[in-house]
């Protein structure tokens, strides 16, 4: 067990410092919808973070070496695709979405050529790897509120770049059609 919260406790630091890396939040104008979803995912996250480590506590397992190893990989791709979504973001990349007319170009290369949220994939990965480094894929049902909660925010900044971007948007969504997983969603 003890290894396994070395390892969880490596990760959720390895995913804290990449969202350190963010720029503070700048909150310019009135409050959007993409605003107001901060406290649904914020809590979700904490769902997410905390239940398998309660989980993992309350009924210790020993986590396999498959679990182990496939929860490392989540969390460390999920920390560089993050990492990679804020670079290329640039000056657009906030931690909470709000129109920025002092930066007017729509991000489309890198990873936002393939998945129109990237960030958020890269945040699922790191929270999934997290709850397979402590317990089981059981530890897994505690990172449904935050798809639930990451598929609100995706609809509330859609909406908002929409309003930013009008039709340039438009045609983003129509040559990269996939919000997260190519194929699926």
């Amino acid at each position: 067990m003890l290894p396994s919260l070395l390892i969880w406790f490596l990760g959720a630091t390895a995913t804290i410092v990449v969202e350190r890396m963010a720029r503070p939040v700048q909150r310019r104008g009135t409050p959007t919808p993409a605003f107001l979803t901060d406290a649904v995912l914020q809590l979700t996250l904490a769902v997410a973070l905390a239940g398998p480590l309660l989980l993992a506590i309350i009924v210790p397992r020993q986590a396999t070496v498959g679990c182990l190893v496939s929860g490392s990989f989540l969390v460390l791709a999920g920390s560089a695709l993050r990492a990679w979504a804020m670079v290329v973001l640039g000056q657009r990349f906030q931690l909470t979405p709000v129109e920025q007319p002092d930066v007017p170009t729509l991000i489309v290369r890198g990873p936002y050529g393939v998945v129109r949220h990237p960030g958020y994939v890269a945040l699922l990965a790191q929270f999934a790897g997290l709850a397979l480094i402590l317990s089981d894929p059981l530890a897994l049902l505690f990172c449904a509120p935050t798809i639930a909660g990451t598929v609100i925010r995706i609809r509330a900044e859609e909406q908002l770049l929409t309003r930013e971007f009008g039709p340039t948007h438009e045609t983003y969504r129509q040559s990269v059609r996939w919000k997260l997983v190519p194929w699926i969603y």
